[in-house]
């Protein structure tokens, strides 16, 4: 069966989410540090990278500041990868 295609806000999400992981990745630490450090749960940081959920602007910030970066260079990144085809490997 065919996926349906992915809504403007979908993408979004997922974009969001895979700028996450890119600087989660860049910076060397796993899903279980970066919650830990951000005090959320590890299973926020996975869904929040596979796109599965909303963001909350607390949430978004506390992710941030754990990662050492600016919640908007995240939407930046996110606004740079929501226009490139998604891979789950990623």
């Amino acid at each position: 069966m065919a996926q349906k295609p992915l809504t403007q806000q979908d993408q979004r999400i997922a974009a969001l989410g895979l700028a996450v992981r890119d600087a989660r990745l860049q910076a060397g630490i796993s899903q279980e540090k970066l919650a830990e450090a951000a005090l959320l749960h590890r299973n926020v940081i996975g869904r929040v990278e596979r796109g599965e959920t909303i963001v909350t602007i607390s949430t978004l910030f506390g992710i941030a500041d754990a990662l050492g970066v600016s919640a908007s260079s995240l939407l930046r990144g996110a606004e740079q990868l929501k226009n490139e085809p998604l891979h789950p490997s990623r």
